[in-house]
């Protein structure tokens, strides 16, 4: 697993994540399904790892519960990820092999008589 500190910060809470475990862009994928609940903040802060702290947008909202739910989230980025990785080449064969057997009608424009 990754390094998992969320350590809190009075409203706030800053997560490390191990950019060796979890991939830049599955953060940032995160970091903005998450916006919707709480304000984000991003930082590289060297050694392979991102920082990203968490402030809630309404008070009621625990730090907490939106670390739980960032580290799901980042999971099932990360996944997303990998699955599509891992399935590329028969999803290019299948759109390839559609696109040959298909039959489009190029429509000509008129033509201006001279």
């Amino acid at each position: 697993m990754a390094e998992a500190s969320g350590e809190h910060l009075g409203a706030a809470a800053v997560i490390d994540v191990d950019c060796q475990v979890y991939s830049r862009e599955a953060v940032l994928r995160a970091g903005h399904v998450a916006s919707a609940r709480c304000y984000v903040a991003l930082k590289s802060v060297g050694g392979g790892h991102i920082q990203v702290e968490l402030t809630p947008r309404e008070e009621a909202v625990a730090a907490s519960e939106l670390v739980g739910a960032f580290w799901n989230e980042l999971l099932n980025q990360q996944v997303r990820e990998d699955v599509e990785r891992e399935t590329r080449a028969i999803r290019e064969l299948i759109v390839a092999q559609a696109f040959a057997e298909a039959e489009f009608e190029i429509p000509v424009p008129p033509q201006s008589p001279d």
